[in-house]
């Protein structure tokens, strides 16, 4: 799902460890196609995802929460066919509420009514147009569904690595700044969340495991981004 057009589209820096992790979340919560489940049938998943996680700062901590669970989403990939998975995915994430499983989104777990979520909802399409990333228009989705925040952290992050690779540090900041803010307005709500849900979910499935995945991940990233915002260390390698 590349939910959003970007408005920058001179790509011209290579996108960091960060940023390929939180791609590879957002991809985690699109409708799968038959592509993604030989992914994860190849016997290469796990290696390259824990590539990426290793050049994260302390990534071996990360490495350690995440490796038997990506483990145990590459056995039950195994077991399954094209149409068992997205049957699994679609019973998780995308068919009708109350029916759903786990809903895939932010404004469910941040906010107390549904006056309050429509609130969070424009919340965060406004945060995404402040930082200059709009919607496609053939996407047909709410705006704080987990595929596009997370393809919003992406976003953030390539372009905080942009503005420093080339001296824009005000500029870098300004995208350092935005990522930390969203994390921990939206997506940290989100994932924990998803999280206490899957938790409850019997019997467990590869779409619970990768809810946990990025529920870690994003706590780590938000560990370092908020060491970062302190002044208590560098937020990534490189």
């Amino acid at each position: 799902m590349d939910a959003a057009t970007i408005t920058r589209t001179d790509m011209d820096i290579e996108i960091d460890a960060q940023g390929k992790l939180y791609r590879f979340l957002s991809l985690c919560f699109a409708h799968p196609d038959q592509s993604t489940l030989a992914w994860w049938q190849g016997g290469t998943a796990v290696e390259e995802i824990l590539g990426v996680v290793s050049g994260l700062q302390r990534g071996d901590e990360l490495s350690s929460h995440l490796t038997p669970l990506l483990d145990e989403v590459e056995d039950e990939a195994r077991k399954l066919s094209p149409d068992e998975a997205e049957a699994i995915f679609i019973k998780m994430f995308a068919c009708g509420v109350p029916q759903v499983l786990c809903p895939p989104y932010s404004s469910l777990y941040t906010s107390p009514d549904d006056d309050k979520r429509l609130f969070d909802m424009h919340a965060v399409k406004e945060f995404y147009a402040d930082c200059g990333m709009q919607f496609s228009e053939d996407f047909k989705d709410l705006p704080d569904h987990a595929s596009v925040e997370f393809e919003f952290l992406q976003y953030l992050t390539y372009e905080e690595t942009r503005a420093r690779a080339r001296g824009e540090d005000q500029l870098a900041s300004f995208f350092a700044g935005k990522a930390l803010e969203f994390i921990e307005r939206h997506a940290l709500g989100l994932t924990e969340g998803m999280a206490a849900v899957v938790a409850t979910i019997r019997p467990q499935n590869m779409y619970c495991r990768l809810v946990e995945v990025a529920s870690h991940a994003l706590r780590h990233d938000h560990e370092w981004r908020l060491a970062a915002a302190n002044g208590q260390s560098s937020l990534r390698k490189g």
